[in-house]
């Protein structure tokens, strides 16, 4: 019970420390029920910068056959202490409905489930229940997995999954909770039921506008909320060649939503001020929680890049990468030519690569040590099927299970069509397997010389690549 306690007031001090930032809880529950009780399958309650009333109510019903009971619940942020104690002695009470987050008797020893607290920054490696911003999470795990609690209550798992599937609404971030619970999949319920407490803090970079070019560094954020916005300090670390390094803090100034049409959901903030060095590395704050970071390089600083100019000695204007990157005949010379086009690629924007050639292996490795980032490349010049994504996500595993602890490892799926069949595409997405199709990488290449992005703003790039196949919500 010290433990949990202890995360309690951590997180309890982390949300006071930004008191103002948050006025509503919003929380959604699936639960189920065992005699006249409910038990919590999966839970999460949003902490949000909106005022109760102004956040939607969401319809709480899966079709009429289904087992499971949906509660969405939203409260003022006044009651949080309240909140959590009740959590810690394993009840949820929402909207007069009394769910318990401890299992059955019988199932497991009836006492209080682990309660941890962890924060999050973008940056780090883990799998991010909210993908917008960095935030605060207050945790409880479960004494028995998701599966053990559905057997018990005598429920079929398929009919849970089924159920699940089936709801026309998934975006209203209650029937489609249980999927997110599980990082997307529902053929996985060996994870422990819990409950997730989320503290988000909406502010970001917004990384494909800022640049520093020519002396100029022009920098984008945007924001949940203008509380949020206002709380926000850019902290600007720029170097050179000279050794001397340069620091400042800036804060950004608010931007009117019609000035970004895509910003219709966000607040904007914009900074440009003069930085005469040829790197930065900009750190986004709020208060004094580091939420989000990065590298940016002033290509005017770097007119040519060493590695294009030594390959061009020999391949003037890549003609021949671009030949080979092109490449549509399903061919054994074409198919190498490609891979090596591939790993050739990433060799000229500043990465180390290696071509596998072993079988029941990737094609190509792509590393980068100074951010702990791997690329599991494989790279066709043919149709790509349902079994070629299958053995790439099983490759990746194979790789992420020997690396040390805190490398990256991102499946890359490179290939020399222009386009990619939606099946393939849904598939890809559902393993987070990024796609370059013969474009992107023709992009790419375009990147190399100069070379103008960090391998920082590489990788971010390809993870933009993985297709998205679920609504992407703040909440979810």
């Amino acid at each position: 019970m010290r433990d949990a306690t202890s995360a309690i007031e951590t997180f309890l001090r982390a949300v006071d420390a930004h008191s103002g930032l948050w006025q509503s809880i919003d929380i959604r529950c699936i639960s189920v029920p065992h005699g006249e009780q409910l038990y919590n399958l999966a839970s999460r309650a949003y902490l949000d910068s909106r005022a109760p009333g102004d956040i939607e109510s969401f319809a709480t019903q899966l079709p009429t056959d289904s087992p499971l009971r949906l509660i969405h619940h939203v409260t003022e942020i006044a009651v949080i202490r309240k909140f959590l104690e009740g959590l810690a002695a394993g009840r949820l009470t929402l909207d007069n409905t009394l769910v318990l987050a401890t299992p059955p008797p019988g199932l497991r020893e009836t006492r209080p489930d682990q309660i941890s607290y962890t924060f999050h920054d973008l940056h780090t490696l883990y799998v991010p229940s909210y993908p917008y911003w960095s935030n605060h999470e207050l945790r409880s795990d479960g004494q028995a997995t998701l599966a053990e609690l559905l057997r018990y209550c005598g429920l079929d798992e398929a009919t849970v999954n089924n159920a699940l599937r089936s709801d026309q609404r998934p975006s209203d971030g209650i029937a489609g909770l249980l999927k997110y619970f599980l990082g997307s999949r529902t053929d996985d319920l060996e994870r422990r039921y819990g409950v997730e407490v989320i503290a988000p803090l909406e502010v970001l970079f917004d990384e494909e506008r800022c640049r520093l070019h020519g002396g100029q560094l022009d920098v984008h954020v945007r924001a949940g909320s203008p509380k949020v916005l206002a709380e926000a300090h850019v902290g600007v670390f720029a170097h050179g060649f000279d050794g001397v390094p340069a620091s400042f803090t800036v804060v950004p100034n608010a931007v009117l939503h019609e000035d970004h049409p895509t910003a219709k959901d966000h607040e904007l903030g914009h900074i440009n001020v003069q930085c005469d060095k040829p790197r930065a590395t900009l750190f986004l704050r709020v208060g004094n929680v580091c939420v989000n970071r990065i590298r940016l390089t002033d290509p005017a600083h770097y007119a040519t890049n060493p590695r294009v100019l030594a390959y061009d000695a020999f391949d003037p204007g890549q003609k021949k990468l671009v030949e080979w990157i092109e490449a549509t005949q399903k061919k054994a010379d074409k198919q190498r030519d490609f891979e090596h086009a591939v790993a050739r690629l990433f060799y000229l924007l500043g990465m180390q690569t290696d071509v596998v050639w072993i079988t029941d292996a990737v094609d190509v490795m792509v590393l980068d040590m100074s951010i702990r980032v791997m690329l599991a490349v494989e790279c066709t010049v043919g149709p790509v099927d349902s079994d070629k994504i299958s053995k790439l996500a099983h490759r990746t595993r194979a790789l992420e299970d020997v690396l040390p602890a805190g490398f990256n490892v991102i499946a890359v799926l490179a290939t020399s069509l222009k386009v990619l069949e939606e099946p393939e595409r849904v598939q890809a997405g559902q393993n987070k397997i990024a796609i370059l199709l013969q474009q992107d990488l023709l992009d790419f290449l375009q990147l190399a010389s100069p070379q103008s992005v960090s391998s920082v703003q590489i990788t971010d790039m390809i993870k933009r690549k993985i297709p998205s196949v679920t609504p992407r919500l703040p909440f979810l």
